[in-house]
């Protein structure tokens, strides 16, 4: 009787240890499974923001490219990187709990959202060609600010949300430990019922290999895509090096286009000093000299010449506006030099000219043309005058011109209508 009692309990504490085995096996699993999903949750953190610096870097070497060498086409493209940050942004959002992370996500589409709208007006100043404001503006403190602000908030943000993870892991690892611990003072209590714990304990050892099936799969493919990252990034080092040299020698044609044009071509800052020329007209050449650069137009120009050009450049920084005019110039010949200046204010993002840019044409033959076409003309008007009969020119049955003969005979008017002076009563009468 006592030794069915003692088998009774024996055999009722073995069903309740296994009961406590499968239970604490059971939670032990739990655990594992919980310690994967915050390890892939890692990974993924890591990767958005691997993604999100990608994003932007491709989108600003993308806009600055469109501004440099005006492929518009690029677009597209530029939209759809940005429209892919926006939804990575969301991506990362999933994995956020806590609001100061939410806050920070939030700085970090400010800064993505600032960037992109200086970078799309700089493209739309490259469309109306001012690609130099285009890029002053990616050169500005604001976007730099945006810049710095992505990328600080960016890594504050992911190891803001790692640790966060980092702190759960570890107290399901603290709590895995305690689990362990006692199943192993379990084990030792029922060291005499091994074999039916060996037997439970292959049944979870199938479960376990099973899983780390599972993982080395994972592993393989997270190694596959790594290598398809890989060939992309190359892919895009090899696009890089390709639009490099596709901007080196749109620079080339751009410097060879300016070398090549007639005109004068200058940039100046505030003071009048030239910080950029393409050349100096021949026609100038022994007036202003050939070495101007660098120089200021008081130490090459004639002082009533440079006078008159600082109070112009004056009114162009005070005023903001371009200038348009034609200045002549005495020529060691003594004959005067017809020059056609334009000139416009370099103006920065905060509303402050800080130079002028302008060009410099010889129209003097275009003047001199004129004026012998204005004294032939005045030579035909007075042998029309002197003619002895009267003469009259129409156009469109308008008078645009009668000599003093026919003013004689008819009462006709400059600008009058032909028809009626001639249909005059008095004149029909009289001739």
């Amino acid at each position: 009787m006592i030794k069915s009692k003692i088998i009774s309990t024996l055999f009722r504490v073995v069903i309740l240890a296994s009961i406590v085995l499968i239970v604490l096996f059971s939670s032990s699993i739990y655990l594992n499974k919980k310690i994967i999903i915050y390890e892939i949750q890692l990974e993924k953190i890591d990767k958005l923001a691997s993604k999100l610096r990608i994003l932007e870097r491709n989108s600003t070497n993308l806009s600055k490219a469109i501004l440099l060498t005006g492929m518009f086409e690029k677009i597209k493209e530029y939209e759809k990187i940005i429209d892919e940050t926006e939804n990575v942004i969301n991506e990362f959002e999933s994995l956020i709990v806590r609001e100061q992370d939410k806050k920070k996500l939030e700085e970090i589409s400010k800064a993505n959202l600032g960037m992109a709208l200086l970078e799309k007006k700089s493209m739309e100043l490259s469309k109306v060609n001012k690609q130099l404001e285009g890029r002053n503006l990616l050169d500005s403190k604001n976007y730099e600010y945006y810049k710095s602000t992505y990328y600080l908030v960016l890594f504050e943000l992911t190891e803001s949300v790692k640790e966060d993870v980092y702190v759960k892991l570890n107290q399901i690892k603290i709590q895995q430990d305690r689990l362990n611990i006692l199943a192993f003072i379990i084990e030792g209590f029922l060291i005499g019922m091994i074999l039916f714990l060996l037997r439970k304990l292959k049944k979870y050892s199938n479960y376990e290999r099973a899983l780390i099936k599972e993982i080395e799969s994972n592993n393989i493919e997270l190694d596959l895509k790594v290598k398809e990252r890989t060939e992309e990034l190359q892919e895009e080092i090899r696009n890089h090096e390709i639009t490099e040299k596709t901007l080196t020698e749109n620079q080339n044609f751009v410097t060879t286009l300016i070398k090549n044009i007639k005109s004068s071509i200058f940039l100046e800052d505030t003071t009048g000093r030239v910080l950029v020329v393409n050349r100096v007209l021949p026609s100038l050449a022994d007036i202003l000299g050939e070495k101007i650069l660098g120089e200021n137009k008081f130490s090459f120009m004639p002082k009533d010449m440079a006078c008159k050009e600082r109070v112009i450049d004056e009114e162009i920084l005070l005023t903001k506006q371009a200038i348009s005019y034609e200045d002549i110039a005495v020529g060691s010949d003594g004959k005067n030099i017809y020059i056609q200046v334009d000139k416009t204010p370099l103006i920065d993002e905060n509303g402050v000219v800080y130079g002028i840019c302008g060009s410099a044409t010889d129209i003097t033959v275009m003047r001199e043309q004129e004026i012998q076409l204005y004294n032939e003309k005045e030579k035909f008007k007075n042998i029309l005058e002197k003619a002895p009969d009267g003469i009259f020119i129409s156009v469109n049955n308008i008078i645009k011109f009668a000599n003093t003969e026919l003013s004689k005979i008819v009462n006709l008017k400059i600008g009058g209508i032909c028809s009626e002076a001639f249909a005059n009563r008095d004149f029909k009468e009289k001739y």
